[in-house]
């Protein structure tokens, strides 16, 4: 697997911190070929000068077989539907 980063955002309050992250993830699972995206939001606290993970959430959009590209992704189709009316 390979897992792209992109659309960070970290917003910092004193010892606090929450970050958001886009991916996409080209993947091979049981010798199929997929895309996957999703979204990270993690909750940061500094202890004794380190940053820690306190809460760790991923919220998929998509997980689609390579071959039928990202289009066909029920999240794409959702949103074709609702730009369509």
């Amino acid at each position: 697997m390979l897992h792209l980063l992109g659309n960070e955002s970290i917003t910092v309050n004193g010892d606090d911190a929450v970050g958001e992250w886009t991916y996409l993830q080209p993947s091979v699972l049981g010798g199929c070929a997929y895309w996957v995206a999703g979204r990270y939001h993690i909750d940061f606290h500094r202890e004794d000068g380190r940053w820690r993970i306190r809460h760790l959430q991923v919220h998929g959009i998509f997980e689609v077989p390579y071959d039928q590209g990202w289009t066909q992704a029920e999240f794409f189709q959702r949103q074709a539907e609702f730009f369509q009316r």
